[in-house]
């Protein structure tokens, strides 16, 4: 634990706050006449100015000014086009997101210079979802375990649910402690996200333990198949433990999260089908932050809504150009993953595990939910994916 607060690395403290909130300004962590958010957002541009005169990956650094440059130009035209979503700031807030948050965190992560700094920033940022855990579970304890839904600092249970898997996932692989101590820690992570009220991220934490860990095609593909057939099957089974609202949350019986009617799995299909026939009606985009008014459900929708779905959503507001754009450097990734996993001759430390298991959990997560903001961390992940293989092509 030492290592994370050495004075190499106690800079990146200074980066993470407003990257894990994402935003310079949040009126939930105001007290009095004090807001958090303006320190955070110092400590932000004062980290920035530390890493401006140090060397990154020269690959990655052009990659980065092409990708958003990109992004930018093809932004700026669909909004001269389309007009901008006006309603509390949303598209100008995605883009600020974008370029003045995710931009710079990608920049100053392409400063690492080996595994250990990469490793050391991620048990850093898993520190969070340690801490939210124990709030979480303070909450629960207090609440009798009667309350339907985890929130944490004003955090939905989505995002309380994902920082939890971020820690389970990092305290899995990166830290050296004995298993008389890790497993009951493990164990209270999974019972808090499973009781968060949000189910997905449970789900997809297991599925990219499992995908990470069994190297074996036959298997991964047989338990896949054999999931989706249980999947089909269980709302009868589950009906009989609808007698608690957590459990009701953790079994997806509440209609209440629907954009019109039924689940919210059935909400993000309809988001889904309609997303398409807005391709189809303009496979070029509608500029960020405009896929709520451009939707044949925006008299339905409200005026922040988005399509649940990473690329859904880049291909919605970005355009068909940028979307092939980034599925380009995906499947890059894809084939890397491919190889790790399923080459023999490829051995996964436990560091390498680490990055791996982030970078799929959150991609699994970002094609069910969350917006462009949200994906910031996806971003990051796929950077530092990235720059771990450079990093290991330089060493070889």
């Amino acid at each position: 634990m030492k290592e994370l607060f050495n004075k190499k690395s106690i800079i990146n403290f200074l980066i993470l706050p407003v990257f894990a909130i994402g935003s310079f300004y949040d009126e939930r962590l105001g007290v009095s006449d004090l807001n958090f958010t303006y320190f955070f957002s110092a400590m932000f541009v004062i980290a920035l100015l530390f890493v401006l005169l140090k060397k990154g990956n020269k690959i990655i650094n052009t990659n980065l000014v092409f990708l958003f440059s990109i992004i930018f130009i093809f932004n700026l035209i669909n909004w001269l086009l389309w007009g901008i979503n006006e309603y509390e700031g949303y598209s100008e807030n995605k883009l600020i997101v974008l370029f003045l948050i995710t931009l710079p965190v990608c920049i100053f992560v392409n400063k690492f210079k080996s595994e250990d700094e990469i490793i050391i920033f991620l048990k850093q940022m898993s520190l969070i979802g340690l801490l939210l855990a124990a709030l979480g579970s303070v909450q629960i304890i207090a609440g009798g375990g009667g309350e339907s839904r985890l929130a944490v600092f004003g955090g939905g249970p989505i995002v309380f649910s994902r920082w939890v898997g971020m820690f389970f996932i990092v305290f899995l692989y990166s830290y050296n402690l004995k298993k008389m101590y890790k497993i009951p820690i493990l164990l209270m992570c999974l019972t808090l996200m499973l009781f968060s009220g949000s189910k997905g991220p449970f789900f997809f934490l297991l599925l990219t333990v499992f995908i990470i860990n069994v190297r074996s095609k036959k298997i991964v593909s047989f338990v896949l198949f054999v999931y989706l057939i249980i999947k089909f099957n269980l709302d009868f089974i589950i009906k009989k433990l609808s007698f608690n609202p957590m459990l009701v949350r953790v079994f997806g019986l509440d209609e209440s999260s629907s954009i019109t009617e039924g689940t919210s799995s059935t909400g993000r299909i309809t988001l889904l089908k309609d997303s398409f026939i807005s391709i189809y009606e303009n496979p070029f985009g509608y500029g960020l932050g405009n896929f709520s008014i451009y939707s044949d459900l925006s008299k339905t929708l409200e005026a922040g809504g988005y399509p649940h779905n990473f690329f859904i959503e880049i291909f919605v507001e970005l355009g068909i150009f940028v979307l092939i754009i980034a599925l380009s450097y995906f499947i890059f990734l894809f084939k890397e993953l491919f190889k790790s996993l399923y080459k023999e001759s490829i051995k996964l430390t436990d560091n390498y595990k680490t990055i791996l298991s982030l970078w799929v959990f959150y991609l699994l997560n970002s094609m069910v939910s969350g917006d462009l903001s949200d994906a910031r961390f996806l971003i990051v992940f796929t950077l530092l994916y990235f720059l771990h293989l450079k990093l290991k092509k330089q060493q070889a």
